[in-house]
């Protein structure tokens, strides 16, 4: 018996969505086994880490476009899911930008981490989000939205203020290097008093 097109397109989404469903499901990671795996194995390379949660956050967007104009039925819940997962991956990126900027640095690591590059990833990354999250909004109808209005306008809450954190700790790093650079100048032509100056208390990062 041939299946008709509607149903065809219907296993398609569905297939490529499952591994994403499950781990959507409450209390479950928002990450599916292959990515949390790929994420361990990157735990020492804080730029590798970041591209990763940027990929999966953009897969997750791209799916819920596809669904949206699949217009197949009952497509508002799993659009719901996809957003509340991009929200989460947005958090794992924050949080670890959080943790590298304390200073904190994994074994595998050779010195501090690098940060500005991967900052700079993350910044233009979510810009892009953001036009992609308004253009679902453009497009979602008055009844869609009654599904996935609150996680919608969460996940564009949680991604500009993503942006402006990774703004800030750009800023922070540029202070830091130019506290760093002071320091060593003041060393240098004044090595005397610059033995008595207390240790900054920033951990350093390089750029």
């Amino acid at each position: 018996m041939r299946w008709s097109a509607t149903l065809v397109l219907m296993a398609a989404v569905g297939l490529g969505a499952a591994p994403a469903l499950r781990a959507q499901l409450p209390g479950r990671d928002p990450l599916t086994r292959g990515e949390a795996n790929a994420m361990r194995s990157a735990a020492g390379n804080p730029g590798k880490r970041v591209k990763l949660l940027l990929k999966f956050a953009g897969q997750r967007l791209s799916r819920l476009q596809s669904l949206q104009a699949s217009h197949l039925p009952g497509r508002r819940s799993t659009m719901h899911l996809m957003l509340r997962q991009y929200r989460e991956i947005l958090n794992e990126l924050d949080d670890n930008f959080d943790t590298w900027m304390s200073g904190w640095r994994t074994s595998e690591m050779s010195g501090p981490p690098k940060l500005k590059k991967p900052l700079h990833q993350a910044i233009k990354a979510e810009q892009g989000f953001l036009i992609t999250l308004a253009a679902v909004r453009k497009h979602s109808t008055p009844a869609e939205l009654r599904t996935y209005r609150f996680a919608l306008s969460d996940a564009q809450d949680a991604t500009r203020s993503h942006i402006k954190d990774a703004q800030d700790d750009w800023a922070e790093i540029q202070h830091r290097q130019a506290e760093q650079k002071a320091a060593k100048k003041k060393h240098k032509h004044f090595p005397f008093f610059a033995a008595l100056s207390p240790a900054p208390r920033r951990m350093p990062l390089h750029a």
